[in-house]
């Protein structure tokens, strides 16, 4: 923010800017208000016409703030705007990348990701969001190489050892994953996805109070995690391998209200009021996970061992 605000007041020491136009420059350069953003850069926009030195910043620093604000076809459009403005911005392709990446188009994400790279090689950040753009499809090695080379450019950068760290979880390699997710920790104690991706790792070794220990921690640093589903899912399986059935139930209860179509939530609460005796409520959410994904083994399989009534 200070490097925005030293631009703003050079501009105006040059008379390049009018006061009013420098205080915009310094509020849509800044990221604590994501509207009060948008207002200031489209009033840029607006007052200094077609010069690409001026406008281009003005594009992405309000693309920025429609990202902040989760409007990502709005962030993309203005991304467009500054990258034709300014087709050299390593920063406007990486942040297009990262906002293609958040909607699962990933040819269009790597397509970014390798330019922005390509202009600016020590990019810590593009290797990081493309090594997880890898990683979600499905291609490890890619993903480690880019995780690795990040924490090459940047030792001390937290989500460069996150990166890594699902790797490892995705591989099985659950020592190096835990060890990667304490780096990241030490480095970021306020990492909720590390908190939360390492419970699932001690979830994985049968570390039960560990891991819900994690998902709380998670819990209470990013209650509104991307996918808060999965943290009750998983917190829920931990609680029923230590048999506490009710905190096991209530959390399922949420994963599904989070996300009505769960398959597996709705199994794994049966199984759940299957051990505490319940077991019309077992068959009935055995039949939901049946019906919400027809074929489910685990589900069919429990169905069927239920014991007569």
């Amino acid at each position: 923010m200070a490097r925005r605000l030293i631009t703003a007041l050079t501009l105006l020491a040059l008379g390049a800017v009018s006061p009013a136009q420098a205080d915009d420059w310094s509020d849509c350069g800044s990221r604590n208000d994501a509207d009060l953003v948008i207002q200031a850069c489209t009033r840029i926009v607006a007052m200094t016409g077609a010069n690409a030195d001026r406008v281009a910043p003005a594009f992405l620093y309000r693309g920025n703030a429609y990202l902040d604000k989760g409007d990502l076809d709005k962030a993309i459009a203005d991304y467009d705007k500054a990258i034709e403005l300014k087709p050299h911005s390593a920063e406007a392709f990486y942040n297009r990348g990262d906002v293609y990446l958040r909607k699962r188009d990933f040819n269009r994400a790597l397509a970014n990701l390798d330019k922005a790279i390509a202009l600016k090689p020590d990019f810590v950040e593009a290797f990081y969001v493309r090594g997880s753009a890898y990683r979600e499809m499905g291609e490890p090695d890619k993903a480690m190489a880019d995780c690795n080379k990040a924490i090459e450019l940047k030792p001390q950068f937290a989500q460069a050892f996150y990166c890594r760290a699902n790797t490892y979880l995705d591989r099985g390699d659950l020592n190096k994953a835990v060890a990667d997710y304490d780096k990241a920790i030490a480095l970021k104690p306020d990492y909720a996805g590390a908190f939360i991706n390492r419970g699932s790792a001690f979830l994985l070794r049968g570390y039960l109070s560990k891991a819900i220990a994690d998902f709380d921690k998670g819990i209470a640093l990013k209650p509104q995690f991307p996918e808060p589903f999965d943290i009750y899912y998983w917190r829920g399986n931990a609680y029923l391998a230590k048999g506490e059935l009710n905190k096991a139930i209530a959390d399922f209860d949420r994963a599904i209200e989070l996300k009505p179509h769960f398959a597996e939530a709705f199994n794994d609460r049966g199984v759940a009021y299957q051990a505490k005796g319940e077991k019309a409520k077992a068959k009935a959410d055995y039949d939901r996970a049946i019906q919400l994904k027809p074929g489910f083994a685990a589900a069919l399989t429990n169905r069927a061992n239920l014991p007569p009534r």
